[in-house]
């Protein structure tokens, strides 16, 4: 059953793909969902044709599959999707980290607001609050490399990743939140200290184990 999607008659395309993407990242609309353009012009009061476009948008940006026999669907990643996709993050996060050697202070400044905010989250918000603020976080450290291109990559994949939290997690936590605070606040203490080494060690560390607990193979009390 899709949600409540209705916008208004003069809502663009970029609107469209605006509800579209936040009903699927928050898991309003699950993987292997199928989308109709029929059923979503009806549902949304828009046309076919900026339905049509704003579906061609998402599925460019990972969210969305196109199969022979259901049409579109929300994307199910796959567990080679989901090793391919921690192989260029482990990549990107990893250059940032070295980056932050080079920084000023303002630069950092934004990482800290961005782990002051997950820890709000994880005070005051729920499952999908903390993953987004989580999220954030983490293109917050690729912001430190002032690259346009590899940032928008990034957002990308991260987007994507998503798509499996949201199927595996959404009504939990990977982790404990204090737990994952104390993560964040030791890698943030780490980069402040100058410690790249330790900040890549212990963010690897991280990912690595993201990743086998987003393909089951983790137990989620691991250190």
């Amino acid at each position: 059953m899709l949600p409540d999607l209705s916008v208004n008659r003069s809502t663009t395309v970029e609107r469209v793909s605006d509800a579209l993407r936040t009903a699927v990242l928050s898991g309003e609309l699950t993987p292997g969902t199928p989308l109709r353009e029929v059923d979503l012009a009806e549902r949304m009061k828009v046309s076919r044709g900026s339905v049509r476009e704003a579906l061609v948008r998402l599925s460019d940006e990972g969210l969305l599959r196109r199969t022979s026999f259901r049409g579109v669907e929300v994307k199910q990643l796959t567990a080679d999707e989901i090793r391919d996709l921690f192989v260029v993050r482990k990549l990107i996060e990893l250059t940032a980290v070295d980056a932050a050697a080079t920084v000023g202070a303002a630069a950092l400044a934004e990482l800290r607001r961005a782990v002051d905010e997950f820890a709000q989250a994880i005070r005051t918000g729920d499952a999908a609050d903390r993953n987004r603020a989580d999220m954030f976080v983490h293109i917050t450290l690729v912001g430190l490399l002032n690259s346009p291109r590899l940032s928008r990559i990034h957002g990308e994949l991260m987007s994507e990743l998503q798509l499996a939290l949201v199927s595996h997690y959404r009504d939990s936590t990977i982790l404990p939140g204090t737990e994952l605070t104390n993560r964040h606040e030791e890698f943030l203490r780490m980069l402040l200290d100058g410690d790249t080494v330790g900040a890549r060690e212990q963010l690897e560390r991280r990912l690595d184990l993201a990743q086998r607990l987003l393909l089951g193979t983790a137990d989620p009390g691991e250190n």
